[in-house]
């Protein structure tokens, strides 16, 4: 007994003399040194201090071949603790990217939010870029991500950076929306209230203006109205009202068609004693 005894205590020995990967790659490994688990297998650590340690003073990795996912059951997801760390949150559904001396982090998240309000991480992000080229993100930005496109400064904060935004619903056609590049900062908002953008071309076109009683001539007095840029048509209505003086009363008139380029009013009168001017209203047909 005496002499087993002895020779398991050598074997033990040269076990702790060999260390893990030298034992282990004697029947289980895929290359030199390497530690093969079969299905089912785990490497587990037995205190909460456990971990594994691939510093070899060059890059090191963990390789995932055909699962390609890291798992983790709470706690931290990857954990560096020198330079930064990758972590699932509380929730378990966010990693979040940060250096131990960063005031900012990054943070990617799908909100687990079927059973209550979640509140993501109250402290100002790094900005964020996707599927973006040659972006260029100001000092300091917080709480900003570029969407999408090219050559986009990203310099304000709590701003989603895009160069357009298409939309479309399963269907062969979409609709983009754009902007004409500025020439100095704009800022363009919505009023706090429902409704339906209306395009320029759904307004109707109106014009006006005012003739001085001195531009009116002739028997009786006439003055033409030529608008600087004319309708495409002459399907339009023309209001018209004259300013007097002494209560004086004129009854003045659309003198022949209007034309997409103009018309003309006459007072019907000579006499342009206390007319002071004639004010004009110039509509296209339609409906608002």
């Amino acid at each position: 007994m005496d002499d087993i005894a002895k020779a398991l205590e050598d074997i033990n020995n040269e076990i702790d003399a060999l260390g893990l990967p030298q034992v282990l790659g004697v029947d289980n490994t895929t290359g030199t040194n390497d530690i093969s688990i079969d299905n089912g297998q785990v490497l587990k650590g037995t205190s909460s201090g456990s971990y594994i340690d691939l510093d070899d003073g060059t890059n090191s990795a963990i390789q995932l071949n055909s699962l390609r996912s890291v798992y983790a059951q709470g706690g931290d997801f990857i954990n560096n603790i020198n330079t930064g760390a990758s972590v699932v949150n509380d929730v378990g559904c966010s990693i979040v990217l940060f250096k131990n001396d960063f005031a900012r982090y990054g943070e990617i998240s799908v909100i687990g939010n079927s059973e209550n309000d979640v509140l993501s991480f109250d402290i100002p992000n790094y900005p964020s870029i996707i599927s973006s080229q040659n972006n260029i993100v100001r000092q300091n930005v917080n709480n900003t991500v570029v969407l999408g496109g090219k050559d986009i400064v990203s310099k304000t904060d709590d701003t989603a950076y895009v160069n357009q935004i298409s939309f479309n619903l399963n269907s062969t056609f979409e609709t983009i929306l754009k902007h004409i590049p500025p020439t100095s900062d704009n800022l363009v908002e919505i009023q706090n209230g429902s409704g339906i953008l209306s395009f320029l071309s759904d307004i109707l076109k109106q014009k006006s203006g005012v003739i001085p009683i001195g531009s009116f001539t002739g028997n009786p007095l006439r003055a033409t109205v030529t608008f600087a840029t004319p309708f495409d048509d002459a399907n339009y209505s023309i209001s018209i009202i004259e300013v007097t003086n002494a209560n004086k009363n004129i009854n003045p008139k659309i003198d022949a068609s209007p034309t997409a380029a103009g018309f003309t009013v006459s007072l019907g009168t000579i006499n342009p004693n206390n007319i002071v001017d004639v004010r004009w209203v110039a509509t296209k047909y339609g409906e608002n």
